[in-house]
């Protein structure tokens, strides 16, 4: 239906395009939503650089577009394409905006889903590892990840013994 709908000239807003990431996500199709990604970013089709064009001018990806991609490449463990498609929305700021926190190794996972949790934190060690081969000198010596309040914490909060967030260091 999708690609009849572009065949008759009609574009494809976000909604579509969502519905579509959805659909394979729960098909398990990772080929057809690495390639779908590519064009609604307006990177790469293997349809035509017309589609490419629509693609772009008319729809763009948002955290529900990027959930379901990355849910769809981890369960097939395609991690490569994952940390191109995350590297991508960082780049178009749908993530891991530029860091207001305290620190610069503090990032605050809280409220993304699994699947973006554990693909910012991919990209997050990698760009660790790069800074930390390039400068010896340089030296993080603690990094956390806010993940938010876990069940066992909100249980004490709830009776009165603890408040605040659980970070995560290592």
């Amino acid at each position: 239906l999708f690609n009849s709908m572009k065949d008759e000239g009609l574009s494809a807003d976000r909604v579509a395009y969502n519905a579509l990431f959805s659909a394979l996500r729960v098909a398990g199709d990772p080929d057809k939503t690495f390639q779908l990604w590519g064009e609604i970013c307006g990177t790469r089709s293997t349809v035509s650089t017309t589609a490419i064009a629509t693609a772009k001018d008319i729809a763009s990806p948002d955290i529900i577009t990027l959930t379901d991609c990355l849910a769809t490449l981890s369960r097939a463990e395609r991690l490569a394409e994952l940390d191109q498609v995350f590297r991508e929305a960082v780049t178009l700021g749908i993530v891991l905006p530029k860091n207001g926190l305290d620190l610069q190794w503090e990032i605050d996972l809280s409220g993304m889903s699994l699947p973006v949790a554990r693909a910012a934190v991919r990209f997050i060690l990698h760009q660790f590892t790069v800074k930390t081969e390039t400068r010896d000198r340089e030296r993080i010596h603690d990094m956390t990840f806010i993940t938010g309040v876990g069940r066992a914490q909100q249980r004490r909060k709830e009776d009165g013994a603890i408040t605040g967030t659980t970070a995560i260091n290592g």
